[in-house]
């Protein structure tokens, strides 16, 4: 009598793919950095967490619900952003950022309860070239069975 063992199977998916939907995302957040950043409060919720971070050593770590709770919560989340770039001239005003993801890559996999892996990789233009790889989980807040919608739960860049 022989056996044999198949390898698990996915379900299959329903809606668009995890790829599909990082690109979409990632379309939209890096517009509204670039264009409104006032706005970006709206990709997170009080339990997400940024962090942001040049070494292992130093990384800073926050939690939206103060952001989302102060009187401009897209700024908070736009000066992080800027800040990690070091995007601020010498006499304290922000220098043009412009993002590059031409030499860059998206991948995205699907995970934890129906989340979305995400990792982005790219270049600023802040005066200079910068590299840069930005790492988001989008949770889906969606009840089971009804279409997904996902927020920024974790934002490592």
């Amino acid at each position: 009598m022989s056996s044999t063992t198949t390898a698990a199977t996915p379900p299959p998916q329903s809606g668009p793919s995890p790829t599909k939907i990082g690109k979409s995302f990632i379309k939209q957040y890096y517009q509204t950095l670039l264009t409104n950043p006032s706005q970006l409060i709206r990709f997170y919720q009080s339990d997400s967490i940024i962090s942001r971070g040049s070494s292992a050593d130093v990384a800073a770590t926050q939690g939206c619900g103060d952001a989302l709770s102060s009187a401009e919560p897209g700024e908070t989340v736009r000066s992080q952003f800027f800040e990690f770039a070091n995007s601020t001239a010498e006499n304290g005003e922000e220098t043009g950022l412009s993002i590059d993801f031409s030499s860059g890559a998206i991948d995205a996999q699907e995970s934890l309860g129906g989340g979305i892996l995400l990792v982005v990789t790219g270049h600023m233009y802040l005066p200079k070239r910068t590299g840069f790889v930005h790492t988001f989980f989008l949770s889906n807040s969606a009840p089971a069975g009804q279409k997904k919608v996902f927020y920024v739960k974790n934002d490592v860049l």
